[in-house]
């Protein structure tokens, strides 16, 4: 993403913390980025919306990353909103068949 003609880039320090009882390793999580992603929801969201207006090549030559990324992030989001639609159709038709 840019602003200003210029690249933007957040970088996020995450924190790990170790149980003392269990010896387990967390990791401080954050609302808008999801675990184990490298963007943060909001991003991905806008990489997946420009593919729909283009091609994933152009997206990955505008944004300048990789094009493996930008399918791979494109096909997650899609995924994600495939199961998304699926959980709210089957409510939908739950309703109407108690109704």
């Amino acid at each position: 993403m840019s602003v200003l003609g210029k690249p933007l880039f957040l970088f996020v320090r995450v924190y790990r913390y170790r149980c003392h009882n269990c010896n387990e390793v967390f990791s401080q999580t954050f609302e808008s980025i999801s675990p184990n992603k490298h963007q943060t929801n909001r991003y991905r969201e806008y990489l997946y919306e420009m593919c729909i207006g283009s091609t994933i090549q152009e997206v990955s030559r505008k944004e300048k990353i990789p094009y493996t990324t930008v399918e791979r992030i494109f096909y997650s989001v899609a995924k994600e909103k495939e199961k998304e639609h699926l959980e709210t159709l089957e409510s939908v038709l739950e309703n109407n068949e108690s109704h």
